[in-house]
């Protein structure tokens, strides 16, 4: 089995909805939640986990980063996104 590391550099919410708490990753469309703050952030973290796992089995992440309107940058490259700073 080979190990893969991914770096992906996105900007995690967090929101209060009634008794619930949402959070999640805007710009890879996924969202999870819980009854506090930490335990929907920590969902959410795995939901990304479980989204990029299945993703790179599927052999599919460029794919659906594309889908998603993510683009290429060269190797080494550190493209600044304006909804970052």
């Amino acid at each position: 089995m080979n190990e893969v590391l991914v770096l992906l550099r996105v900007r995690g919410v967090l929101r209060q909805d009634d008794d619930m708490y949402v959070a999640g990753f805007p710009r890879l469309d996924i969202y999870s939640q819980g009854e506090t703050a930490e335990e929907a952030k920590a969902n959410a973290e795995e939901a990304l986990r479980v989204w990029t796992e299945s993703c790179l089995d599927r052999g599919t992440l460029g794919a659906a980063l594309v889908e998603l309107g993510w683009h290429r940058h060269p190797v080494g490259a550190v493209p600044v996104d304006s909804a970052d700073e």
